[in-house]
């Protein structure tokens, strides 16, 4: 089973162009599951593709209509679904596997960083009776290693977030694969 998480980076709906690309990303990389963040997902969304004709999507946006959207293909048992009330996760059960679509707040301000921080001591909460094994990513809008930033990096670190990679001994699987990249991309297993 492959999964992919993407960032549509605040798409006012998405357009006939971006669904047929979304399409062939999800069918040229053969992904079971498909994680969605920073979204404006509603009902009708994916109808200008065939898309539902192979996924289940769960949508969770926040009142602004934004957040988050985890398509499951049909196919593929899910169970032990959990959403919070502000569109920012989506956790769900898969197989063997637990998949955590996160969407965490954005903004290198004080009041931006606590409540990110507040959200993020309370995830070992959502994870309590989930898999043993799983995919924790999407759009952190922080970092945990300064070498993930390349302006004002200390104003991006992450405690709270740091804190959870150690107790769940999580690994960043992008930094295994290009450990010197300058590209940012995070999910944890």
């Amino acid at each position: 089973m492959k999964a992919a998480f993407l960032n549509t980076y605040g798409q006012t709906g998405l357009s006939n162009q971006k669904l047929l690309e979304l399409e062939n990303f999800i069918e040229h990389n053969r992904l079971g599951i498909v994680c969605l963040q920073d979204t404006d997902i509603q009902e009708n969304t994916f109808s200008g593709c065939s898309i539902l004709n192979r996924f289940t999507p769960i949508i969770n946006n926040n009142k602004s209509g934004y957040g988050t959207c985890t398509l499951v293909r049909k196919k593929l048992a899910y169970e032990n679904v959990i959403k919070d009330s502000e569109g920012r996760l989506i956790s769900i059960d898969v197989e063997c596997m637990s998949f955590v679509n996160l969407y965490l707040h954005s903004g290198t301000d004080k009041d931006s960083r606590n409540e990110r921080e507040d959200f993020v001591s309370n995830i070992p909460n959502t994870l309590l009776y989930k898999k043993r094994d799983g995919l924790l990513g999407g759009d952190m809008n922080s970092i945990v290693d300064k070498k993930d930033a390349l302006n004002y990096p200390e104003q991006k670190m992450s405690k709270c977030f740091m804190k959870l990679i150690n107790i769940y001994k999580m690994s960043d699987t992008y930094r295994q694969v290009y450990p010197h990249s300058k590209q940012f991309s995070r999910y944890y297993v």
